[in-house]
């Protein structure tokens, strides 16, 4: 993949979708959120055309804070997982990154907020009338995806009153592997907390 990675939100869709993009503009995979279900499912199609889907990543249970969410392939098979950290991620955004659908296997990645204070002051001028409409252009949470200790990608949100959009840019080398497994788990991850800023 060619870093910096953008995602964009269509502004006008009654479902939310995405469009990620790499640094050249060449389309990288286009998200679409099934609506009215009352488990999380997201369709990851190889472009905007959406005639191949790549995977489906789909919660384990109803709505729930600690849902598990599993990267399918149109074969069935299990490309990974991505967890959230419950009550934990009421005051910071965590989620945990594996390499299969079991809970119990070794954590590869945390994706977390870098600063929680955004979310803080996001919430509290969130509510004041007319202002409110404002915060997104001033208030833009970043999250880092680790390896470890080691900080591999950085997620930020930009600036843009009435749009969400993010870029994804690497700060450590990383395996086609991990790629592939890392890019669902953003791409749920913005899902979830693509309100917040």
């Amino acid at each position: 993949m060619n870093f910096p990675l953008h995602i964009n939100f269509r502004i006008f869709a009654l479902a939310p979708q995405c469009l990620i993009t790499d640094s050249t503009g060449a389309e990288l995979c286009y998200v679409k959120q099934r609506l009215f279900k009352l488990r999380d499912k997201v369709e990851v199609f190889s472009n905007s055309t959406r005639q191949k889907l790549l995977c489906t990543i789909a919660a384990d249970r109803f709505i729930d804070f600690n849902a598990n969410f599993h990267f399918t392939t149109p074969e069935g098979l299990i490309i990974g997982s991505m967890k959230r950290q419950g009550m934990k991620s009421l005051w910071r955004a965590r989620y945990e990154v594996r390499n299969d659908g079991n809970t119990s296997s070794p954590v590869a990645f945390v994706i977390e907020e870098e600063n929680p204070f955004i979310k803080v002051l996001d919430a509290v001028l969130g509510d004041i009338p007319f202002l409110g409409l404002f915060t997104g252009y001033f208030f833009n949470p970043r999250y880092l995806v680790k390896r470890g200790e080691a900080v591999v990608l950085r997620l930020t949100k930009r600036r843009a009153l009435f749009q969400h959009i993010f870029t994804i840019d690497q700060l450590a080398p990383l395996s086609p592997d991990e790629e592939s497994r890392l890019l669902p788990s953003l791409t749920m991850f913005v899902f979830h907390e693509r309100m917040r800023g």
